[in-house]
């Protein structure tokens, strides 16, 4: 029977066979197949068969994996205690408790609930790191940890490190040839960080007495030096006949002169008997500058051949030579190097350990390294190891696969103390491991994927010799291969993607087979071609910064392309087996966008589904300082050290915190005397509420920490509510880190402000890790490591393209026995060692690239779509992209017409895999959102914390203004336009597919497909638009009927076409050109323009009407291009602006007159009806931003 014929259940059997808790167990699973579920019900059994919980260890990868399984195991035991006996009894015997559970059963597992929870210090289910903390706090003095000691955090160990520089440095000045003199003459400061923080995570590299470890590994004797070596070298090459040799060359041609010119410093070197120079300079002579032998083919050339037949000789055996010295040359130097990297890794390495234990602190590394001491090389790790015994009976690791060599040897030496002679026990006692190998992405964390395979063939090996001799059962081994998550259509391609890849997944090179447990699930793969680098790109305006990406960028194009995407498939039915009829309406929350790593394209893609209005969860990584309500706050404690920094208080007064507009702070600017912004400010308008912000923290300065003045400013004056309002969602786990920073800060050092600012400009490389587990309906932008143990319906891998990895660490892996490490070398003066290290090194981050492949496509329930870009020089053989298509086409895929969103590209249709793939043609609306939704929509502030609207002086009026000028209200350029559409002008020669007047809502849906085909076409070919039009409307509007598509694609055409619009197609010119500029009326406008023409001294607007054409513009168009060019004259001064129609149904330009506009522009300010469309465009919002 194959295994696509099993039983479903069959999966649920290989779980509660997993999960039995009479022998240890080891257990590879694949993704999706509840590696969580069963540790837990493994766990569950344990208790039910009597067993403790404070005997029980479970270890896991991460704090919230640990919190999810605690959580997962008290909401089982809380069912059971609230079930009634039959149901209890059939969840019992569903679990796997053998026979019919008896009343006394049933009793014990309502029981399990209160144990649980009255276990003294909880359950032992905690990170590897937390255990060991827990056992060095146990054994302080065997182990040798600081009494009371707490573990180093980031930042703290980046400001260490920085003092440990300083302080070589320093000493550097003092005492010749230093420890850093060797390590930063050779790097540049930047490289000297980086190199110093590399030397932490390969501490294990660095003996107490490196050299003959690495003489050994460069192959030298004890004695060697390059002096010598090139002295015994040269001493084979006689003068005379290199003299003779340089002298026939130069008389030759002018290959022959060049090459004597090359060699003629070794002759003359070894004629003053300096062999070092002779030796290098031969070296040189007959190497290219990469380092690789010269080619002799034509030296020397056949005239000095043919006349010197000697010369021929003669060269080839310097070359050998020459190839000897090179070898003994990278040798010698790449041992000094590395000897240079020791003496200044020992120095930092000792200072380091010194100021810990000063300090009173240890990091993570620290943890490991001292327990497993403790439990294996100590004095006392029998006495420390019998006191566990007594305290463990059954240990569970979680992820497996991502344990490090150090941290089994742990775990090996804990499991192995109470496995020995376990046949004297009452019960027995297990090792329980579950984990997937496919999935180990974290080697830059110490994880090595072959240890899961070694540490089964071990405790196999030791508990089949237990076995033997009557002291247990041996290894019971199992896999789950079902995947609960995914379609079949999904894991499919994920066998067909991996089946020539296995020994880059598994040790033992096993090919990956996958089976759904839900069988009819539909499933559907989407593959886009790569998006190219166009051979012309135009360059970024002026303005924009220098490193600003241009916007035909791939790297854009493909965000763009992306978000309108998911724009397009929010409400659209996605596959949901607990929804009625299986389908339903996908929301945000569905969708995760993974990337290989955090760049301009993850940015990009935020942007643009905000741009579009897309509930996004932001970064899932966030660089504190970066955080714009943190660059607020902390610019207020500046403005509270010192009231006279005008930048900080225009900072914060820009900012939510202040809510004061930029015209309003350019009047206070303008109108103070010569005293500092926030003395003006809180003399002359104390009551605004600014200046009670700034005159409260600056009175509290004096005496309150930086963590009381912050929640001063967030709870006291509301700031916390504004920023909530106005930025994005993860701006307020930022606030929360810099709040727990503050109190990080009071904790170890004296908290005054100038102090905790330093401390923040020494932590400016502090990274946020934001989880997005429980991001609520919003789109999830993520790289791949950080969505491990996550699934979405939709899944989205961003950058399938071909993938420059970042340069690797300059301290290389020697294999020697211990591994020792070595110093990267340039290429051209690179030793044997460290080019196999590095070969090493590339092989073992290739087949982790692959891994992390495995991850991203396995995330995915219901949908995978794969995109990437590919550089102008890339080649996309062995990219994610490469390897995935060939998998599609293994499946059968086929191409389908490509989706809207790619409608400016040169391809017409996408690579397809779909199973069961049918979605109804209407699914069920949405569901109202949910509480956690609200957290990515902007929040109102109460209406006491928003703008602060006018300033009101304290002074008589006069002395000062009276009032600023006041927020602007937005309008929308759309509203104008719709304003007045209800008095419909006369048509002037309609067009044959323009719908009947009173078919409102034919018309907006053509008007829509016109529009869109006349924003998508203009950058490709004409003979191409046609084509490409028709697949975009199939694609975009399939609920047009056909002829009226048809129309649609001959309108935009025609109007492409027509001569009068040709300026407007320019390659210079912009479409959908967004505008924000002031109106008279205290209105702000916000609209596009469709078409915008850039010539010198001129501005040429444009705006497509696809409805009937009257004889004279109508007033609302008048308003709206009046606003338009109001808005481009304010921003480009002096410039001549032209305004335009085109109206498509009639083919017809019209050119506005520059005094019917100014007119209308009047009209406008006039208007009544101003004040309703600034509400309709920007409903009332007291914490939307002032203009």
């Amino acid at each position: 029977m194959s295994p696509l014929d099993k039983p479903p259940h069959e999966a649920t059997l290989a779980q509660v066979r997993a999960s039995a808790p009479g022998a240890s167990a080891w257990v590879a699973a694949n993704a999706g197949s509840g590696k969580t579920s069963v540790l837990t019900r493994r766990v569950a059994r344990l208790l039910l068969d009597g067993c403790r919980p404070e005997k029980i260890l479970c270890l896991t990868y991460t704090r919230a994996a640990a919190a999810e399984m605690q959580a997962r195991l008290f909401k089982l035991l809380g069912e059971w205690s609230l079930q009634s006996d039959a149901t209890l009894a059939t969840t019992l015997t569903d679990l796997g408790l053998p026979g019919d559970p008896d009343r006394q059963a049933l009793r014990r597992a309502r029981k399990l609930f209160a144990e649980a929870l009255e276990t003294p210090g909880g359950l032992k289910i905690q990170t590897i790191h937390a255990f060991c903390a827990s056992l060095l706090r146990r054994f302080p003095l065997e182990s040798g940890a600081p009494p009371g000691f707490s573990e180093l955090d980031d930042a703290a160990r980046a400001r260490m490190l920085d003092e440990i520089r300083d302080r070589l440095a320093a000493e550097a000045e003092a005492t010749p040839d230093a420890p850093f003199d060797a390590a930063a003459n050779r790097l540049s400061e930047q490289g000297l960080e980086s190199l110093t923080a590399a030397i932490l995570g390969a501490r294990d590299l660095f003996p107490e007495n490196p050299e003959p470890l690495l003489r050994a590994a460069f192959d030298l004797s004890p004695a060697s030096d390059f002096r010598r070596a090139a002295e015994r070298e040269m001493s084979g090459i006689d003068a005379d006949d290199l003299g003779r040799l340089v002298e026939t060359m130069s008389k030759g041609k002018s290959t022959d002169a060049k090459f004597a010119d090359e060699l003629r410093p070794a002759w003359q070197a070894l004629e003053a008997a300096d062999a070092l120079t002779a030796a290098r300079a031969v070296e040189t002579a007959l190497h290219t500058k990469s380092g690789e032998p010269r080619k002799l083919s034509r030296l020397p050339t056949k005239g000095v051949a043919e006349a010197h037949p000697w010369t021929a000789e003669l060269i080839e055996q310097l070359s050998g030579q020459a190839q000897e010295l090179r070898a003994l040359r990278v040798a010698h130097a790449g041992f000094d190097k590395a000897m240079d990297l020791h003496r200044y890794a020992r120095a930092v390495l000792d200072l380091y350990a010194k100021e810990k234990a000063r300090e009173g602190v240890i990091d993570f590394d620290d943890l490991i390294r001292a327990a497993g001491a403790l439990l294996t090389t100590s004095e006392t790790a029998a006495w420390a190891l019998w006191k566990l015994d007594g305290g463990l009976d059954h240990i569970l690791i979680d992820e497996a696969q991502d344990t490090s060599p150090a941290q089994w040897a742990l775990v090996r030496a804990i499991a192995e103390e109470f496995l020995a002679g376990q046949g004297a026990q009452d019960r027995p006692r297990t090792v329980f491991a579950v984990g997937d190998e496919k999935q180990s992405i974290y080697s830059f964390q110490g994880a090595a994927p072959r240890e899961f395979g070694r540490m089964r063939a071990h405790f196999r090996q030791f508990l089949a010799a237990a076995a033997e001799a009557g002291e247990g059962i041996p290894l019971q081994e199992s896999s789950l291969d079902y995947s609960f998550r995914s379609a079949p259509s999904l894991l499919a391609l994920v066998d067909a993607a991996f089946a020539d890849a296995a020994a880059a997944l598994t040790a033992d090179a096993e090919t990956p087979s996958h089976i759904a447990f839900h069988e009819q699930a539909p499933g559907r793969v989407d593959l886009w071609p790569l998006l190219e680098t166009p051979e012309r790109a135009e360059p970024p305006a002026w303005h924009l910064p220098v490193d600003a990406l241009p916007a035909q960028a791939p790297v854009l194009r493909l965000a763009d392309a992306v978000a309108a995407h998911v724009q397009d498939q929010i409400g659209a039915p996605i596959p949901d087996r607990d929804a009625p009829g299986g389908w339903r309406p996908m929301r945000a929350g569905d969708v995760i966008v993974l990337l290989r790593r955090r760049g301009a394209l993850a940015g990009a893609l935020v942007d643009r589904l905000k741009q579009r209005g897309v509930p996004v969860a932001g970064a899932d990584r966030l660089r504190l300082t970066a955080s714009l309500a943190v660059r607020d706050l902390l610019s207020l404690l500046r403005v509270a050290l010192d009231p006279d920094d005008d930048l900080s208080t225009a900072e914060v007064l820009r900012s939510p915190l202040g809510m004061v507009s930029a015209e309003e702070l350019e009047t206070l600017a303008l109108t103070r005397d010569r005293s500092s912004l926030s003395r003006f400010l809180r003399e002359t308008f104390p009551d605004h509420p600014a200046a009670r912000l700034l005159t409260d923290v600056l009175n509290a300065a004096d005496y309150e920490r930086p963590h009381e003045l912050l929640q001063r400013a967030l709870v006291g004056h509301g700031a916390r509510a504004r920023i909530r309002a106005r930025l994005n969602p993860e701006e307020e786990d930022a606030v929360d880190e810099l709040l727990a920073r503050a109190l990080a800060y009071e904790a170890t050092e004296t908290p005054t402000l100038p102090g905790f600012l330093a401390f923040m400009e020494a932590s400016e490389d502090l990274t946020l890790k934001r989880e997005m587990d429980g991001a609520g309906d919003a789109v999830r932008v993520m790289t791949v490591h950080a969505a491990k143990g996550l699934e979405a319906p939709f899944v989205i891998l961003a950058d399938a393209g071909p993938s420059k990895s970042p340069p690797g660490s300059d301290v290389l892996t020697h294999p020697s026995d211990p591994p020792v490490a070595l110093w990267s070398s340039p290429k051209a003066d690179e030793a044997p060692p460290m080019t196999e290290a590095k070969a090493a090194r590339a092989e073992r981050e290739a087949d982790e690239s692959l891994r992390l492949l495995y991850v991203a496509l396995t995330r995915a329930r219901s949908r995978l779509l794969i995109c990437g870009t590919l550089g102008a020089k890339a080649d996309p053989e062995g990219s994610w992209h490469h390897r995935v298509a060939g998998a599609m086409l293994d499946c059968d895929a086929t191409e389908t017409p490509a989706p809207a969103c790619l409608a400016a590209e040169p391809f017409e249709t996408v690579l397809t895999l779909a199973d069961r793939w049918t979605p109804p043609a209407e699914v069920a609306a949405p569901a109202a959102a949910t509480d956690d939704a609200e957290g990515f929509a902007p929040a109102a502030a109460p209406a006491d914390l928003g703008a602060a609207g006018p300033f009101r002086p304290a002074p008589p009026a006069g002395a000062r203004p009276a009032s600023l000028p006041r927020a602007r209200r937005r309008v929308a350029a759309s509203a104008l336009d719709r304003e007045g559409e209800a008095a419909a002008p006369a048509p002037h020669a309609p067009s044959p597919h323009a719908p009947s007047p009173h078919d409102r809502e034919t018309a907006r849906r053509r008007g829509d497909a016109i529009h869109r085909l006349l924003e998508a076409l203009p950058p490709l070919p004409p003979e191409a638009r046609g084509t490409r039009a028709e697949a975009l409307l199939a694609a975009a509007h399939p609920e047009l009927p056909p002829e009226l598509r048809a129309g649609c694609v001959e309108e935009a055409l025609a109007a492409l076409a027509h001569p009068d619009v040709a300026p407007w197609l320019a390659p210079s010119a912009l479409a959908e050109a967004t505008l924000s500029a002031d109106l008279p009326g205290d209105l702000r406008l916000i609209g596009r323009v469709d078409r915008l023409a850039v010539e010198r001294g001129r501005l040429r607007l444009l705006d497509w009407k696809t409805g009937p054409a009257p004889e004279t513009a109508p007033e609302p168009y008048l308003r709206q291009m009046a606003a338009y060019r109001h808005a481009l004259q304010a921003l480009h001064p002096g410039a001549e602006i032209e305004a335009a129609l085109f109206w498509t149904a009639s083919l017809r330009l019209e050119t506005l007159a520059p005094e019917a506009l100014d007119a209308a522009l009047a009209r406008l300010s006039a208007d009544p009806k101003a004040d309703r469309l600034a509400e309709a465009a920007d409903p009332p919002n007291p914490a939307a931003e002032p203009a």
